[in-house]
């Protein structure tokens, strides 16, 4: 199966990093837990294979109160 990347940033950085990768499921679902203790911007991304061209979902920012 493919594999999918979580990657974060402290919410309004420029700079992402890799947080944690996972494959995805038979049907292409995938999971990821956080617990942010401040504000974080996440991303998931997916790099390209011979049968998918590389894709990535749009920015979700978590707050923390």
């Amino acid at each position: 199966p493919p594999r999918v990347a979580r990657v974060g940033r402290p919410a309004g950085s420029s700079v992402w990093t890799t947080a944690a990768s996972r494959r995805t499921g038979r049907h292409g679902h995938v999971h990821f837990s956080v617990q942010p203790t401040a504000a974080e911007d996440y991303e998931l991304t997916f790099g390209p294979t011979l049968r998918f061209l590389a894709c990535h979902s749009g920015v979700v920012t978590v707050s923390v109160v």
